[in-house]
């Protein structure tokens, strides 16, 4: 469903998925850094303004998601 480049990251990372998906963003401690919509196959994902540790992006579009762990240095 979907690919993930670059893991782990130091400030972007980019996601292949279908278009029209939705990307939620949460750290370990489940506080929500951002909600995107997937708008192209590739989608540049910037954590360039958030701290080093563990993120989770959770990619889907209403009936599946995915969830993918990204570890940023």
């Amino acid at each position: 469903m979907v690919d993930m480049f670059d893991n782990p990251i130091i400030s972007q990372t980019i996601v292949e998925a279908f278009e029209n998906m939705e990307v939620t963003i949460v750290d370990m401690q489940g506080r929500l850094i951002s909600e995107l919509k997937l708008e192209s196959k590739l989608t540049t994902i910037d954590l360039s303004e958030e701290a080093g540790g563990v993120y989770f992006l959770i990619i889907g579009n209403g009936d599946k998601s995915q969830v993918i762990r990204v570890v940023k240095e």
